[in-house]
């Protein structure tokens, strides 16, 4: 126990050594108990004083007992909002939001280039037509939902590609048997 430094100090030290993050309870309680503590008369004060001093013991033992110190975060960061990011992805919570928006726009284009060029005389299983009234009714959905599925697609029709060039069309590797 440390009886010779004020609470006050006591209580700022564990702020800086991250006791929010180690025990936030407790250290909402002692904030607590160190805001009641100045207006109370004096046998109150003794009583919470002395419930502050048990409480400031336990938690500056949990701190010191913690795997690594923690910096304490500032109360201006706790109130802003943040996107979620990866470790990797350093980037704005704007940055993330535009380029959100404008893969959302890109897809609506594609859509629109895709569906410019529908064949006229499709039948009903024709699997350009399929796709695309799969499209027209994806567009309802949210933007990650469509930009999968384009990714799909695409996949698929570069798969399809990929494949007409490698085996010519019309003939058969096998060889018939007898």
């Amino acid at each position: 126990m440390k009886t010779g430094v004020p609470v006050h100090a006591r209580v700022q030290q564990l702020r800086d050594k991250g006791a929010a993050k180690v025990d936030p309870a407790r250290m909402a309680q002692i904030e607590a108990l160190a805001a009641r503590l100045a207006d109370q008369p004096d046998a109150v004060k003794a009583l919470l004083q002395a419930r502050m001093e048990v409480a400031l013991h336990a938690l500056e033992e949990r701190v010191a007992q913690a795997p690594h110190p923690l910096p304490h975060r500032t109360n201006a960061a706790v109130r802003r909002p943040q996107l979620p990011r990866s470790a990797d992805s350093p980037e704005l919570a704007s940055v993330i939001r535009f380029r959100r928006s404008w893969a959302n726009g890109r897809a609506q284009e594609r859509i629109a280039a895709a569906t410019a060029s529908k064949p006229r005389n499709a039948g009903p299983l024709n699997s350009h037509m399929l796709v695309l009234q799969a499209l027209d009714m994806m567009q309802a959905l949210p933007g990650d939902y469509l930009r999968r599925f384009l990714t799909h697609i695409e996949t698929l029709q570069w798969l399809e590609s990929a494949q007409a060039q490698g085996a010519p069309a019309g003939k058969s590797k096998r060889k018939k048997t007898r």
